[in-house]
């Protein structure tokens, strides 16, 4: 994390420790220290930012209304639940209704005779087939509800992460803004030593060529800021999304929860894991299904005759097909049934292991950014605000010259970013427990910082 600051930045806070000039003395105070914008270094500025905040549960509503694939997923949904009442329990009976006239030459003594026969024919369903169809059903109702609740989940964490890489972008306009007004004090406290002769040209333009690259800095940041707000409206599926700032990021400050217990959690919250098992449940039902196929229909049909307008017989059939031919095709269907039992049970162990390891990935980034953060805010961001503030009054009296100060503002410019990036680590990695758990407000929960193996 040291490196990062660079070798440069590590000389001068070298020699700050050492001690240059009579600043050098004062204590380090070992509260941590305030944030930039409430220190007396910068002076009042406008970031240029909206000044309302973005709320997530605001854009997961519009997402939920106009995301094309959330909306294809509830349609399934809903299809599905529209199947259920076509479930056939008892088919309708059917009504057969003939006249038959017996001609002269079969029989002379009913010559220009004839009857009418009247049946209803009623066919009942094999033994077990209908709960199992509506077993099926069901579970098929319950995958697709889940999965679409998956993705409401995948919508929300991709939300929650863009809204998190909005803050490290806008956090990054905001302290560089803040540098390029100090710039443009420190160019005026220049001229001034220039006009008096106490100061150099080079000075002058040294300071002009640093506004000029924050200029260039900020304007690459102002791009990024577009297409992540250009991400935002294609998840949320809105044409125009309301003016805002990413609001700042829930940030941990109490440790106690183990990636057990956000195992449990998952297992009780996250939908992906609720449709793997219903996929297990439905390739239950459907062997279930699959066994009773060969149980026989039964067809029911009851017949009475007339002849001369009077009842002249009452027949009943009974119809039983027997499976003689189809044993085999019976079988492999059962077989293929248990196969893809099989395989839900493997996507179902695969996620979780994978829940497992993302959750192990994404607890060990928190408590990483969590020491880094603490390590450069209390320590390394006191000692350049300090060599800032000395390097400053050196200058200003004659004692330092302009590139040193250039140095210390570098340096203090680096370790403020370093901050915003550890917290934009941690707040990603949070986002993403939220996801892999399926439970929302994760954050306001402490985080774990033993369990990890």
């Amino acid at each position: 994390m040291l490196g990062s600051i660079g070798q440069r930045g590590l000389w001068v806070l070298l020699i700050a420790l050492l001690g240059v000039g009579p600043v050098w003395a004062q204590e380090i105070p070992s509260e941590p220290a305030p944030l930039p914008q409430e220190t007396e270094l910068y002076p009042p500025f406008d970031d240029g930012l909206p000044q309302q905040t973005f709320d997530s549960v605001e854009l997961l509503s519009l997402a939920a209304n106009n995301n094309t694939e959330l909306n294809a997923l509830r349609d399934s949904w809903e299809i599905a639940l529209a199947t259920l009442p076509q479930i056939e329990g008892l088919p309708d009976p059917v009504l057969t209704a003939q006249y038959a006239q017996i001609p002269g030459f079969a029989n002379p003594q009913f010559i220009h005779r004839g009857y009418v026969q009247v049946g209803v024919t009623q066919k009942l369903n094999g033994y077990g087939k209908v709960p199992a169809r509506e077993a099926v059903a069901e579970l098929e109702v319950k995958v697709r509800h889940k999965l679409y609740e998956e993705r409401l989940n995948g919508l929300f964490t991709e939300i929650q992460k863009n809204l998190v890489e909005l803050y490290n972008v806008e956090s990054q306009i905001q302290i560089k803004r803040k540098h390029q007004f100090m710039i443009d004090h420190l160019i005026r406290v220049a001229n001034v030593k220039y006009s008096v002769g106490k100061g150099a040209q080079p000075d002058v333009v040294m300071a002009q060529t640093e506004r000029t690259k924050f200029e260039s800095e900020l304007s690459e940041l102002w791009g990024q800021r577009k297409k992540i707000l250009l991400s935002l409206r294609y998840l949320t599926g809105s044409d125009e999304l309301p003016e805002g700032r990413a609001p700042v990021p829930d940030w941990p400050h109490e440790v106690e929860l183990t990636k057990e217990n956000l195992l449990k959690t998952a297992e009780q919250y996250r939908p992906q894991l609720w449709a793997l098992r219903a996929q297990i449940e439905k390739a239950e039902a459907r062997i279930r299904l699959a066994e009773t196929e060969d149980n026989p229909d039964i067809t029911l049909a009851l017949m009475s005759r007339w002849f001369q307008y009077q009842p002249d017989g009452l027949m009943l059939t009974v119809s039983v097909p027997l499976p003689f031919f189809n044993k085999q095709r019976y079988h492999s269907a059962v077989v293929e049934k248990e196969r893809e039992k099989e395989k839900a049970q493997a996507l179902l162990e695969e996620a979780r292991e994978k829940i497992e390891l993302g959750l192990g990935r994404q607890l060990v980034e928190v408590e990483t950014a969590l020491d880094q953060y603490e390590i450069t805010e209390n320590t390394l961001l006191v000692q350049a605000r300090q060599l800032f503030r000395g390097s400053l009054k050196s200058y200003e009296t004659g004692e330092y010259d302009f590139s040193s100060l250039i140095l210390a503002q570098h340096t203090l410019l680096n370790i403020e970013l370093a901050l915003v990036k550890y917290r934009t680590r941690s707040s990603l990695a949070v986002a993403e427990i939220e996801g892999l758990t399926g439970l929302r407000m994760v954050a306001t929960y402490p985080l774990p910082k033993e369990g990890l193996n």
